[in-house]
């Protein structure tokens, strides 16, 4: 691990070249909506209050966990639709075709790297800025990406220009195809560093390389179905000198605003489990209500 850290200057630029890079698939995705809205609206005749009723349903979209029937998104929907079916089949429609440029756009605009209106511009980038900070990174880190999802953090760091080669792991299919089409369209964007997909398992990781500088395991805990294989595994590829990133929102989160999910566990847990598994916990911080731990060898 050697060369240059990652400045806060290249990690803007980062954010902006895949905003840039993205903007038009969640463009094309609210418009899809809109020309559908249109379709089964009942107040086409007044544009500006539609216009306001579609904003309002994507507003609703981006700060629900969805729940179907309870779904305030849907409750909004039914005002455009003739009658509760054509609802349904509309916020069917809304979470279906689009649902990965939702859960992007949802993801962007709640880390604050974009703003949560159109034309979504760069967010304040703030409490994701420190996130990133927290990761170490230098130039010519071998990454792993632990349950990539969407692959956002990998892209923005992709985007940065930092070399880094970056291995993007998923076990569930519809991500990884999501992941093999933006790796073909991000790959040349950066020529000094590399991107990798990798198919991982419930129990194994599956990584290429033997060594790796630091794994990222972000939100990706909690759903472990059998996290002791997983943390026994991770000891196959870290380098003597790597380290782990856990960033889990936890039951016990010092911060009374923050908000769990259902499957969230607690810091006490997460410390109990990585300890008897071999590692320490060398550095920690709480942002946003979430804990970012990082864990090393404990030999």
């Amino acid at each position: 691990m050697s060369g240059d850290t990652l400045s806060q200057q290249q990690f803007i630029q980062g954010c902006a070249r895949y905003r840039q890079n993205v903007i038009h698939d969640i463009e094309n995705a609210l418009s899809d909506f809109a020309l559908l809205a249109d379709g089964l609206s009942e107040t086409s005749s007044n544009p500006a209050a539609h216009i306001a009723l579609r904003d309002a349903i994507i507003q609703a979209t981006l700060h629900e966990e969805h729940e179907g029937s309870k779904s305030s998104a849907l409750n909004a929907i039914r005002k455009l639709a003739e009658n509760d079916s054509m609802a349904l089949r509309l916020y069917e429609y809304w979470l279906g075709e689009n649902y990965f440029a939702l859960n992007e756009l949802q993801f962007l605009v709640g880390n604050q790297i974009l703003d949560p209106k159109p034309p979504y511009k760069l967010g304040a980038l703030r409490d994701i800025w420190q996130e990133f900070s927290f990761y170490g990174l230098r130039a010519n880190m071998v990454v792993a990406d632990i349950g990539a999802g969407n692959g956002v953090i990998s892209f923005i760091l992709h985007e940065s220009g930092l070399p880094l080669d970056l291995i993007l792991t998923e076990i569930d299919d519809d991500f990884l195809q999501l992941l093999e089409g933006k790796i073909s369209r991000f790959r040349d964007e950066n020529p000094k560093g590399t991107l990798q997909l990798v198919k991982g398992s419930e129990k194994t990781l599956g990584l290429p390389q033997s060594k790796v500088d630091l794994m990222i395991f972000r939100e990706v805990y909690h759903h472990l179905k059998h996290p002791k294989p997983i943390l026994a595994d991770i000891l196959n590829y870290l380098d003597k000198d790597g380290y782990v990133v856990l960033i889990e929102g936890t039951r016990d989160s010092p911060d009374p605003d923050y908000k769990p999910c259902s499957q969230a566990i607690t810091y006490k847990q997460i410390i109990k489990e990585w300890t008897a598994a071999g590692y320490i916990l060398a550095q920690q911080k709480v942002v946003d209500g979430s804990f970012l731990l990082k864990f090393k060898r404990s030999l």
